[in-house]
């Protein structure tokens, strides 16, 4: 084809191909839609940086916590919000003296099974098993949350498996037996216990809906305004190694490279495998050693024994004949003379049975093959 009509044709091609692009951009529609992508940052990590946030800006001082490693100061408020509880019967005699002294704990019952803390703190949990053919899951339903009066009370997402009831202890202006309720609270002694069934609704995804944030708020200035919030989100004990892996994954996996290629720069190596040399060609004494020993496996001793004997008698029939008229003893008695071998070994090699230990067997061959050379 001529240079004119290969330019005729890319611009025909060009033009098609522009011209498809119009058709499928006038038939395309742009529409713009949110993916929820989750928490990122800081409230992926703390769940409840959002109430930590909230109670700042109300100008209540608040730290948050992985877990509880000491007691907090008198007079300030603790919240437990942990979905798993392993506490020691000290610890749990620590909180409620603490409590006992003047501090404010505003807690949820564990879910995963009997709580010590509850028992110490006279609440009863009501837990709601599942009905045949239910799920296990926890439902949430909305719950409506008096203060003062009806006309004060506050909506509020909360499960439908757990409800709490205050028991009467002595000593405690608690009622004898209330109903069970989704939220109780009680003073003990100079402190104040709030006790929730299901504080998840204060976490990053919930506390800014329904009246989520004024009712925690209400729950925290229930015994009095504290002096400071610590916020307990833990539960579970995180190892070492995946405290790390969760703070520095970047600098773990950069240093794990850098390791890896120290190894491979300073570590010794040997090159490719030589390749095995052929086998050369053997020599006539090896063939005679591998028949001698598969002769040997084989129980072969006596032919060994007779085939030396044989070739011994052809060496004396022609280089000594007058030795073949002799008896064994006589004919042992001459060889002693000439090969200055001992007699009885002589002796035996000639008539004796074949033996069979390796020793004497090697012997015989020994002294027949010196017999053979001496004459």
């Amino acid at each position: 084809m001529s240079r004119r009509s290969n330019a005729i044709l890319a611009l025909l091609l060009s033009a098609g191909i522009a011209s498809l692009g119009l058709y499928v951009g006038s038939r395309l529609e742009q529409v713009e839609e949110e993916v929820p992508v989750g928490l990122q940052g800081a409230a992926r990590e703390n769940s409840l940086l959002a109430a930590e946030r909230f109670l700042d800006r109300m100008g209540l001082p608040a730290a948050g916590f992985e877990s509880l490693g000491t007691m907090p100061p008198q007079h300030d408020a603790l919240v437990l919000t942990e979905t798993t509880r392993s506490l020691s019967k000290r610890e749990v005699s620590s909180l409620a003296t603490w409590v006992a002294g003047g501090g404010h704990i505003i807690v949820s019952p564990a879910r995963d099974g009997y709580d010590p803390l509850f028992s110490v703190l006279g609440v009863e949990v009501i837990r709601r098993a599942p009905g045949e053919g239910e799920k296990p899951a926890v439902a949430s339903s909305l719950v409506s949350i008096p203060f003062s009066g009806p006309e004060e009370s506050l909506q509020a997402r909360m499960g439908e498996d757990i409800r709490l009831r205050v028991l009467r202890r002595p000593g405690d202006p608690a009622p004898e037996r209330s109903e069970p309720a989704a939220i109780v609270g009680f003073p003990m002694m100079s402190g104040t216990i709030s006790a929730v069934s299901d504080m998840d609704f204060i976490k990053n995804d919930a506390i800014g809906d329904l009246d989520h944030a004024r009712l925690f708020w209400r729950l925290v200035r229930q015994g009095g305004t504290p002096n400071g919030v610590w916020l307990v989100r833990g539960g579970e004990s995180v190892s070492l190694a995946a405290l790390l892996w969760r703070r520095s994954r970047r600098l773990l996996i950069a240093l794990t490279a850098l390791i890896v290629a120290w190894l491979w720069t300073s570590t010794v190596r040997f090159g490719p495998l030589l390749a095995v040399p052929a086998p050369g060609s053997r020599s006539l004494l090896e063939h005679v050693e591998a028949v001698g020993f598969f002769l040997w496996r084989r129980g072969g001793h006596s032919v060994l024994i007779e085939s030396a004997r044989a070739e011994l008698r052809r060496e004396i029939s022609r280089r000594r004949p007058y030795l073949d008229r002799l008896s064994h003893a006589e004919r042992s008695t001459a060889l002693a003379a000439e090969s200055s071998l001992p007699r009885r070994d002589i002796l035996s090699a000639l008539a004796a049975p074949c033996p069979r230990d390796p020793e004497r067997f090697t012997r015989t061959m020994r002294t027949l093959e010196a017999l053979r050379k001496a004459l």
